[in-house]
């Protein structure tokens, strides 16, 4: 029953690990990214500290990198079971201030978009306690390079004789030495994963790079920008039961990356390079003073979404919920 709890509790382990290793590669992938409109959306206990990080560029390139390679490097440490103790000590510091600025409070989370329906508890808590947990157990418990580290020391200075290999070609230090490389194929997994995702393309993409058919989309040789100076009155509104939904709904293709330009294969990169996080923010902005007030919304940009309501105090929506 011991060993059976060592397992799951290992898995348990790699599991938050790649969580936290994904989140920092993305943020370090992701042109632009900060946490300024994060912290600048904080309510909570914080609330104070939050925005006078948030408002100092110099805090906020510290802040910045802090975060994306604090993730990446606790996320490393729990993958392969090194210094577990210690990373799992600053992974629940971690969660504990992203907890902090957005509780799932009543009054707190008022135009927050949220995963799913929270109290107090939210999966930045279980997983709080869960590297608490994980920071209380001995060492041998778990399978990793902490335990592989730890049986090296203590049998370098002892100089054990080699032990009797059984029957079936495996002596018992082998088998140990494997356990502890139990994260082996989980990080195998993790890169292919990694890369599938730097290399995912759209079927539009894939159909069109298999069957070219040479047709470009027309290229405007000109351009006529207007500001909201320009703006006379706003788009008109109907009613769905009680809520009030503008008669022109923003997309999201453009604001995701989805160019849909056909054979122009690299427009795809060229918009999600433009729509940075703040140019989106920007996005949303203008279509609300226009008087839009519903979206279409992946969940990839549910954070930004988030940001940009809190910062405005903002009551623009996206289906398939409303304000």
């Amino acid at each position: 029953m011991k060993k059976f709890s060592s397992y799951l509790l290992t898995f348990l382990r790699i599991l938050i690990g790649w969580h936290f290793l994904y989140e920092g590669i993305s943020k370090l992938v992701t042109p632009g990214w900060t946490a300024k409109y994060y912290l600048m959306g904080s309510k909570w206990l914080f609330a104070g500290l939050f925005h006078w990080m948030a408002s100092s560029d110099g805090v906020m390139k510290v802040v910045d990198f802090l975060n994306v390679w604090g993730l990446i490097l606790i996320g490393l440490s729990l993958f392969i079971g090194l210094l577990v103790r210690w990373s799992a000590i600053a992974g629940a510091v971690l969660l504990f201030f992203y907890f902090a600025a957005y509780p799932p409070v009543f009054g707190y989370t008022f135009g927050v978009v949220t995963e799913g329906n929270y109290q107090w508890v939210d999966k930045n808590l279980i997983e709080l306690i869960m590297l608490a947990v994980l920071a209380t157990m001995p060492v041998d418990f778990l399978f990793g390079a902490d335990r592989w580290l730890r049986r090296w020391k203590e049998e370098r200075p002892n100089a054990p004789a080699p032990q009797p290999v059984k029957a079936d070609g495996f002596s018992d230090k082998r088998r140990e030495v494997l356990r502890d490389m139990i994260s082996v194929p989980f990080l195998g997994a993790f890169a292919y994963v990694l890369y599938k995702k730097t290399r995912w393309e759209s079927f539009e993409k894939k159909y069109l790079l298999e069957k070219p058919d040479a047709v470009s989309g027309a290229t405007l040789k000109s351009f006529q920008f207007t500001s909201l100076g320009d703006l006379k009155g706003t788009v008109p509104k109907g009613k769905i039961g009680d809520f009030e939904l503008s008669k022109l709904i923003m997309g999201g293709n453009l604001i995701g990356g989805w160019s849909h330009a056909r054979d122009l294969i690299y427009s795809d990169k060229l918009f999600k390079a433009y729509n940075n996080e703040h140019k989106i923010i920007e996005t949303l902005y203008l279509a609300e003073q226009a008087g839009i007030n519903t979206s279409f919304m992946v969940t990839e940009y549910y954070a930004t979404f988030n940001k940009y309501k809190n910062i405005y105090n903002s009551c623009i929506g996206y289906l398939p919920f409303v304000c």
